[in-house]
């Protein structure tokens, strides 16, 4: 079973999921109800869970290889919508944001690193995807307060503005 079985059965028979009194917990209410197989379901995919409880329920929805331009498509129109969106990266194991606006940047909870719409398109928006390393480097630079810039004409690699 995975965690997004998990989830789903919880629901179904009525069982709140929470992150408990300190953030190494999980919370089932009521826990009464939970029968003693998803019982230990819950104890072998705990960190996985915590994982997703704290991002407020976000999970991949879709594969790897279909990732790119589905995901990117839908983060763009979330983001347009809501102002922001909050995401787990697996690929940077980090806390990663996107934003519409600085106003909107001012939302997003702290340990989140903020990109904003026009980083994205600079990032992911060109002919081939950047290589995984430099997309590492991309991000600690970024965590640390760098900005992505819009590449010279002929080039595909952005280009980071900031102190290091």
């Amino acid at each position: 079973m995975d965690v997004t079985e998990i989830l789903e059965k919880l629901e179904k028979i009525g069982v709140e999921v929470g992150i408990g009194s300190t953030s190494d917990k999980i919370r089932l209410n009521p826990g009464a109800a939970v029968p003693p197989d998803l019982l230990a379901e819950i104890k072998e995919h705990k960190p996985e869970l915590l994982r997703i409880l704290k991002l407020g329920g976000y999970q991949s929805k879709y594969s790897e290889p279909e990732a790119t331009n589905k995901e990117l498509a839908e983060v763009a129109a979330r983001v347009y919508q809501t102002g922001y969106v909050l995401l787990w990266s697996n690929t940077l194991d980090d806390l990663i944001a996107f934003h519409k606006s600085d106003s909107d940047k001012a939302k997003i909870p702290p340990g989140f690193v903020a990109y904003s719409l026009q980083e994205l398109v600079e990032l992911f928006g060109g002919k081939k995807p950047l290589p995984i390393g430099k997309l590492r480097l991309i991000h600690a630079a970024k965590a640390r307060g760098a900005k992505v810039q819009p590449a010279y004409p002929k080039s595909d690699k952005p280009i980071l503005e900031g102190e290091m």
